[in-house]
């Protein structure tokens, strides 16, 4: 058992040095430390309070509020990672958090909505961020939660490159919780816009290093290499429990997540809050003006859109086309079918022909019911 706890130690070891040696070159000018501080302006005083170190922040009525800071001196490559440590009083929302910066040209670059939502505490590695370089004149942190709530800003600031620094921000990936999205049905990679490295290859170099040591220790101290199949096996054993163990937490995160946000709601309550809300509430409204016996043909090039409006709009007889065209052939509608129109779609409505433009097939005369968002439904002549 010393042997395994040795070689995993020495397999360790030899990773942070491979990751020492494939990180960006420091040099005088990116080792610095740069505290951020809140540039005041007219937008900011009416919701901002100081006290000593701390900022705190209001959110307004709709649960947003926008920071900005004064850019540090020099380049924005300089300071290839991020610390941030945000605190909210509100526990039902989830605090979420983007940032911007803009050019000395007066350009805003592309914004980043931070993935990981373990803002309290949280290192980013923004030398990943496309078009973190260059000179910045300032950088924005938008800010959406609970409304009226208060979030308290520990501190923001901009780091040089160290490999303390690049422990930091893939300990904020092994841990990090990021929400719920429609991949996450199929898989975990367990990292993030900004991460550095992937957890697999990681720990495999981990695995891959700790063999060599323990092959070599065990040919040193038996003068020939013999290596037992226990050892091996408790090596991988190890290896594989890191990346279980970080993926059990998402997961456990998730559970406790999933609770705040449901427990205790109706089913029409736990669709109109989910991640489907929006699509939900739309397709409910015009389903509400429907007829029982209606039939409705639902038409969008977006397989999930479609997918999920059709289940939404039952038990109505629902027409939707997997990967197919989104309307049957014209000798099988009837006049009073009705078509569910959700973008992205090919479908185009003419208000003045009072027709639906079909790609590749005759248009059909059609009057419109009710136009909402990405939504329209019409009835067939």
């Amino acid at each position: 058992m010393r042997l395994v706890v040795t070689s995993l130690l020495l397999g360790i070891t030899a990773t942070l040095t491979l990751i020492s040696l494939l990180m960006p070159s420091a040099s005088p000018g990116n080792t610095t430390s740069q505290a951020l501080q809140i540039t005041a302006n007219a937008e900011a005083t009416d919701y901002l309070e100081s006290r000593g170190d701390l900022t705190t922040v209001t959110l307004d009525a709709r649960g947003s509020a926008r920071l900005t800071f004064a850019a540090p001196p020099g380049t924005l490559s300089n300071y290839p990672f991020m610390y941030l440590a945000l605190e909210s009083t509100s526990t039902q929302i989830p605090l979420e958090a983007t940032l911007f910066w803009q050019g000395q040209d007066g350009t805003e670059s592309h914004p980043y909505a931070v993935e990981n939502r373990q803002l309290s505490d949280l290192w980013i590695a923004t030398n990943e961020l496309p078009g973190w370089g260059g000179d910045a004149l300032t950088l924005t942190l938008a800010l959406q939660g609970a409304p009226n709530s208060q979030v308290v800003v520990h501190t923001l600031s901009l780091h040089g490159s160290s490999l303390a620094n690049q422990l930091r921000s893939i300990r904020s990936d092994w841990i990090a919780f990021v929400p719920w999205k429609r991949a996450s049905m199929n898989s975990h990679t367990g990292v993030t816009k900004v991460s550095s490295y992937y957890p697999v290859p990681l720990m495999a170099c981990v695995f891959m290093f700790s063999l060599l040591a323990y092959l070599l220790l065990s040919a040193w101290r038996q003068r020939r290499v013999q290596a037992d199949w226990r050892a091996l096996g408790l090596i991988f054993l190890a290896c594989w429990l890191a990346l279980d163990l970080a993926w059990q937490k998402q997961l456990l995160h998730q559970v406790a997540a999933t609770r705040v946000a449901f427990a205790g709601k109706s089913e029409e309550q736990k669709l109109a809050s989910g991640p489907d809300a929006e699509l939900y509430q739309l397709v409910r409204r015009m389903r509400d003006g429907l007829p029982p016996e209606a039939r409705v043909i639902v038409a969008s090039s977006d397989d999930y859109t479609g997918l999920r409006s059709a289940y939404y709009l039952l038990p109505r007889n629902v027409y939707w086309s997997l990967r197919g065209p989104e309307m049957p052939p014209a000798r099988y509608l009837q006049s009073g079918d009705y078509v569910l129109k959700l973008s992205p779609t090919e479908l185009n409505y003419n208000s003045d022909t009072h027709s639906l433009l079909i790609p590749n097939a005759p248009a059909v005369s059609a009057d419109l019911i009710i136009r909402e968002g990405n939504g329209s439904l019409l009835r067939v002549h």
